[in-house]
């Protein structure tokens, strides 16, 4: 129970103590420990078993690093011998990586000893109000200004790889160097207390310039979405007090636990999140240790207006998760680190209990006066405090809450309940599309296992590339990203400098949409067999890939695009490929590729037939209709009965003259169907740096943001280039 209790915050039940199982996300606790037999269970998840066996799950990490980390804990030596070579190499990869780091930890505390560190880094914190005590409690550091300052030490002691694949240590165009150069260190921890991260502070302004904080990039240890910077400090006085503090930011928490608040975290470089709130929850008790699992969370923000939106919006999400959520507001121009540091220990707790507000009270109090005397003004602050009732999972809340808010707003408390009422069905619609979108996602995902199963080299299945925020700027600039192998064709061979590039998940309501009008029942029959591949179910840029398939399918087999070249010698030459062909070569000069997997795989499937000639007579759709692979199936089937509904419309000789035309045309279609795609590929990309100019990391950053900027004029000044562009380029023909 012991070892439990330090990640998990537990209630007697009998012989035996209950929690909210720390391994998956639950409201309801269903992780059982029962100390007679010194064994735990999730009768939810099933995970659990010795305390040894519960570390090595928690804390990802092998068998003998658990034994060490619980002889740490109980003050028995582990004693250790000398690793030889092949034991070395017999470590798991996240030992590796946490070694890696806790090595780079011990750098940046034993900088402060510089004189660099002393003049610069500890003069900082120093300035900032923080005695040595507080420095060492939380680890603080200091990364020297020269790039160079350790990493060439890390290679020396094989920790450079794993620095390297953690973020921790860059490596591009100019060289290696250190991640962190010139800013102050703010290790961040497990719950356990193992360092898994860092968040670096410019200290000098032209750091500053290029953004106040460079944090760890997400890796195998960090999730900073399901971490809480401080709470392996705050946990014992989070089971104190009975109740926890979320600030915003590292030197916040610091600066409260200095002034004796210890029961204080804070998110992690970042908006908080679903997950943090969940790990926050399972290490909260309840109120008393009641059976009513009453827990108690307050927001402690800064006066001014981002820190008043910041409460406004993680209320609502703190009690969707079924905690009591208050919030303090603190004087205008006062954050928790100034008013820490400016206030002794009893000021600062005097205020913190006399300021304290239930949130929606509050909410429904600002609400108000907002309003004042405008009827519009009011019936929109009705719906709104109506939406934020509606998340609350406990029914007797949502009642009492409505009273007092109706009381405050001055309406009728069943015009609050009926909005509320509304607000959950509308919950409950929108939980059940996740839901089903998951499923496609899983029935797809087992396809595609499948046919790479079937097709292990022909048949490459590439997502489409949604990259993380930041990613571009990163990369510096846009990566020549053709997803699969490019065919090997005899007349030219490999293309140069080509390169494949990892892929990314593509949401299903793009590949799908739902084919539902809001408020109707998701229509799961339209997303199986053929209705999946149906143009009114595709997004704009499916679509245009659909269009590209069906001109391949319907190409003559025996026509060849004639492609004319220069040698090294500056002698023309030519080179003959399919419909099929072309494309694919225009893709990998174009730098942009088709995203649908089916898609994708059947436009490799086909130049790879039509290559090497095994279609005999047979047509290419045919082909794919008779194929083993059920996917290409329901894509061809689904194309060929679109076009046979539009010749039913045509009498023969008018469908005869369609198809002539279309054949004839060939190459103009082939060019405007290219434009037209990489037209929507480029809107793409263009949706996708919006969104990363929507991430607040990304918005702190002044440098990434100017990146982005540039990168976004750039690709709207391509878009507007393909949309002007005219006529057909003349270096290809028909050839009979």
């Amino acid at each position: 129970m012991d070892v439990v209790s330090d990640y998990v915050s537990l209630r007697r039940n009998g012989a035996t103590y209950k929690g909210l199982c720390p391994f998956h996300n639950e409201k309801t606790p269903s992780f059982i420990v029962t100390p007679a037999k010194n064994i735990c269970k999730c009768f939810g998840c099933g995970k659990g078993g010795s305390p040894i066996n519960f570390v090595m799950e928690i804390e990802h990490v092998s068998y003998a690093e658990a034994i060490k980390l619980l002889g740490k804990k109980y003050g028995i030596e582990v004693e250790e011998k000398e690793l030889t070579e092949e034991e070395k190499l017999a470590l798991s990869k996240q030992e590796k990586l946490g070694k890696a780091t806790e090595w780079l930890q011990e750098i940046f505390v034993k900088n402060l000893e510089t004189e660099e560190g002393r003049a610069v880094g500890l003069s900082y914190f120093q300035q900032r109000g923080l005695t040595d005590a507080t420095i060492k409690k939380f680890g603080l550091g200091y990364a020297l200004v020269d790039r160079n300052s350790y990493w060439p030490r890390a290679e020396r002691e094989g920790f450079l790889q794993s620095l390297v694949e953690l973020g921790h240590v860059s490596q591009g165009n100019y060289g290696t160097s250190d991640f962190y150069a010139a800013r102050a260190i703010f290790p961040i921890h497990s719950i356990s207390g193992k360092v898994i991260a860092f968040g670096a502070r410019g200290i000098r302004q032209e750091d500053i310039d290029k953004g106040k904080y460079r944090n760890s990039p997400e890796n195998e240890l960090y999730k900073k979405s399901n971490t809480l910077y401080g709470l392996c400090f705050a946990r014992t006085a989070i089971h104190r007090k009975e109740k926890a503090y979320i600030s915003e930011g590292y030197l916040d928490v610091i600066s409260m636990h200095q002034a004796g608040i210890e029961n204080i975290v804070a998110p992690c470089g970042t908006a908080l999140t679903e997950g943090q709130v969940r790990l926050l929850k399972r290490n909260l008790p309840s109120k008393g240790n009641s059976d009513s699992e009453e827990k108690f969370v307050t927001m402690l923000y800064d006066g001014d207006k981002a820190g008043m939106n910041a409460a406004i919006k993680n209320g609502k999400l703190l009690l969707s998760e079924g905690l009591n959520v208050s919030l303090i507001i603190l004087p205008e121009g006062e954050d928790p680190d100034s008013f820490a540091q400016s206030h002794n220990a009893n000021e600062v707790e005097d205020y913190l209990d006399s300021n304290e507000q239930d949130y929606i009270i509050f909410r429904a109090n600002l609400l108000r006066d907002e309003a004042d005397n405008d009827p519009l003004k009011r019936a929109t602050a009705v719906k709104t405090i109506a939406e934020v009732i509606a998340v609350i999972p406990d029914a007797i809340k949502r009642v009492e809450y409505a009273k007092a808010v109706s009381k405050i707003l001055d309406t009728e408390n069943s015009i609050v309940m009926e909005y509320v009422g509304k607000e959950r069905a509308k919950q409950a619609e929108n939980k059940q599309k996740e839901a089903f979108r998951e499923q496609q996602r899983k029935e797809m995902e087992k396809r595609q296992a499948a046919v790479q199963q079937q097709f292990p080299q022909q048949a490459q299945y590439p997502q489409g590339y949604y990259p993380q925020p930041g990613y571009y700027t990163q990369q510096g600039g846009y990566p020549a990203q053709y997803p699969a192998q490019y065919p090997q064709y005899p007349q030219y061979g490999q293309p140069q400098g080509f390169q494949a590039q990892p892929q990314e998940e593509m949401p299903d309501e793009a590949f799908f949409g739902t084919g539902s009008q809001p408020g109707e029942e998701p229509k799961q029959q339209e997303l199986t067999g053929i209705d999946r591949f149906s143009e009114s179910l595709l997004s704009d840029l499916y679509r245009k890939e659909r269009d590209i398939i069906e001109l391949v399918m319907s190409s003559d087999n025996n026509k060849i695009i004639e492609l004319r070249k220069t040698d090294d010698n500056n002698n023309e030459c030519k080179e003959y490929l399919t419909a099929a062909g072309y494309f694919e070569y225009e893709f990998n000069e174009e730098k942009i590729y088709l995203t649908h997997p089916i898609f994708s795989a059947m436009l490799k499937e086909a130049s790879k037939v039509m290559r090497e000639e095994t279609l005999s007579q047979r047509t290419l759709s045919d082909y794919f209709q008779k194929h083993e692979n059920t996917d290409f199936n329901d894509a061809s089937v689904s194309i060929e009965m679109d076009k046979m509904k539009w010749h039913d419309l045509l009498s023969d000789k008018g469908a005869k003259e369609v198809e002539e035309k279309e054949s004839s045309d060939i190459i103009a279609n082939i060019k405007s169907l290219i434009n037209k795609f990489k037209t929507e590929f480029q809107k793409d990309k263009l949706a996708n740096l919006n969104k990363e100019l929507s991430d607040p990391e990304v918005l702190g950053d002044a440098e990434q943001t100017t990146m982005i900027l540039r990168n976004i004029g750039e690709l709207n000044r391509s878009i507007n280039a393909i949309q002007i562009a005219d006529g057909v380029n003349n270096v290809i023909k028909i050839r009979n």
